[in-house]
């Protein structure tokens, strides 16, 4: 349990910096989930009474052939929750994901949901 909670530290930790390189990025908790996102647009996700239940995981956006690729590389790594199952993984925290492969998850996820804004969306997401 004492490596499950350091996944859990790491993955808060990890989410809410992206979070704060921007003002313009947006989390919202309710009772059931945490939303975090770019302009409306989600990036990551999850399931706060999973978190409780002591299954954390966190549904990021991919590109479609890594997604097919992590899956079957990963047990950890499964087809997005109700979510579209080409475009999001639902990653399991645990010990099999390391935290750097996590940081480089969430960071594509990010980069993925940016770059489908307009021009002027991302600069005023930069500025």
């Amino acid at each position: 349990m004492k490596q499950k909670s350091f996944f859990v530290k790491t993955l808060s930790r990890l989410l809410f910096e992206k979070i704060n390189k921007t003002s313009k990025v947006f989390c919202q908790v309710s009772p059931w989930k945490n939303k975090i996102q770019i302009k409306g647009k989600i990036f990551a996700l999850s399931s706060l009474k999973q978190w409780e239940m002591g299954n954390p995981s966190v549904n990021l956006k991919c590109n479609p052939d890594l997604a097919k690729e992590w899956r079957l590389q990963y047990e950890a790594i499964q087809p997005g929750f109700h979510m579209n199952k080409n475009h999001w993984n639902t990653v399991a925290i645990n010990t099999t994901i390391s935290s750097l492969f996590l940081k480089e998850m969430i960071d594509l996820s990010y980069n993925l949901v940016f770059n489908s804004l307009t021009k002027k969306v991302q600069k005023e997401v930069l500025i």
